[in-house]
Formats: structure tokens, C-alpha cells, sequence
């Protein structure tokens, strides 16, 4: 079987909330990481790296424009992010991340400024700093919708 699964399903996420969280670690231990006090307890920790992980933490809290310099200790735990990744929560997910992608093929297809294009009825992206590489390139054509592979971004 060739069927290719989503890096969206709630196992994958989880997954790679796991990963980020471990890599976070070693981050700190090494001091190689750009650090904020956490909002909980004032300790300087790395802030969370951009990535699918992060957006949908954002989405779970309905704040999509938060700045990214947030800490993973006052985030969604990764065990609190798989309960909450409902199979509604995946899709709505998915449907923001397709306006956004969409939304960036817009923006960058020729050389005009995004005040000068028209975008027609295109939605715009709901997240306020969307940056396509947590997608493939694959990723707004695909149909059922599939992240194949992505991204994550630390600040070190």
C-alpha cells in the first residue's frame, strides 16, 4: 500500500510535539538557544520553534496572531495537544493551512507587492506570520489534503 498519511493526524503531531519538546531540552542543556522567561515561572527557556506544532497550538487557543516568541512551557502540553486534535479540529486545521498556502502562492506569483495584487475572492490567511515552509510544495494541490513532510524552525 502506497497510501501516503498526513504529518496533520493527531499520532504525527504528537509525534513531532515529542520531538520539539527533546530537542528544546538538548537546546537548553547546550545553552544554544535564543531564551524568554516563561510566563509561569519567570525561568528563561528556548522558545518554541515555528512549525506545524506551533500553529496548531495557536489554533487550539484561538490566537493566531500571537507573537511566536512563546515558551513551550506555557503552551499546549504535547499529551493535552493529541487529546484536542479531534478529527473537527484536524479538518478546520487543514482548511486554514490550504487559505494560507493558497494565500502565499498569491502573494509571491510575480513581482507586485501584495497591496497591488488582486486576490479576488481569496480568502486571507488567518495566522498573522504564516510561513509556507511548514508545508511541502505538494501541499495546496493535494487532494485528500496531505502534509507529506514540513518543517521546524529554531531559534538558536
Amino acid at each position: 500500500d502506497d497510501k501516503v498519511e498526513s504529518i496533520l493526524k493527531e499520532d504525527a503531531i504528537y509525534n513531532m510535539c515529542e520531538v520539539e519538546e527533546d530537542t528544546l531540552t538538548a537546546l537548553e542543556n547546550s545553552d544554544s538557544c535564543y531564551k524568554c522567561p516563561s510566563a509561569s515561572n519567570g525561568v528563561d527557556r528556548c522558545i518554541s520553534p515555528y512549525s506545524l506544532v506551533l500553529l496548531a497550538r495557536q489554533y487550539l487557543a484561538n490566537n493566531y496572531t500571537s507573537e511566536f516568541a512563546t515558551t513551550a512551557a506555557t503552551s499546549i502540553p504535547c499529551d493535552n495537544l493529541r487529546t484536542l486534535w479531534t478529527p473537527s479540529a484536524q479538518s478546520e486545521f487543514t482548511s486554514m493551512l490550504q487559505k494560507c498556502a493558497n494565500w502565499a502562492l498569491v502573494v509571491s506569483s510575480n513581482n507586485q507587492s501584495a497591496e497591488q495584487k488582486d486576490f479576488g475572492n481569496l480568502d486571507e490567511c488567518p495566522f498573522s506570520q504564516f510561513m509556507p515552509t511548514v508545508v511541502d510544495d505538494l501541499f495546496p494541490a493535494s487532494y485528500p489534503p496531505t502534509v507529506r513532510y514540513t518543517s521546524s524552525f529554531y531559534a538558536t
